[in-house]
């Protein structure tokens, strides 16, 4: 299992366990997620004057010189989220093409 891997897998086990765990559901906070996130190592604190992404809160700093905290997800977790989309679009493709749905 890659570094990844286990850091998402740790991030969905602390999730689902608050999430639901005695039975119950109810609205996750953000910042709890936010936290959650880096604790397991789904992200990074990093200080910006440049944005980390096009659509991160930080890319409204722009330009103004400023330095801000920004909690971007890292790199590898990206890319492993993006192969495992690529794949569930390819699963749907096939089963709409062979009239499975």
């Amino acid at each position: 299992m890659t570094d990844a891997e286990q850091a998402l897998q740790q991030f969905a086990l602390a999730v689902l366990r608050v999430w639901g765990g005695d039975g119950e559901r109810f609205d996750l906070d953000g910042f709890w997620l936010e936290m959650t996130a880096v604790k397991t190592g789904v992200c990074v604190f990093e200080h910006r004057v440049t944005p980390c992404r096009a659509h991160c809160r930080c890319s409204a700093i722009e330009g103004h010189g400023e330095t801000v905290e920004c909690v971007p997800i890292r790199d590898d977790v990206m890319a492993m989220l993006a192969d495992a989309q690529r794949k569930l679009d390819t699963f749907k493709r096939r089963k709409v093409n062979h009239g499975t749905d």
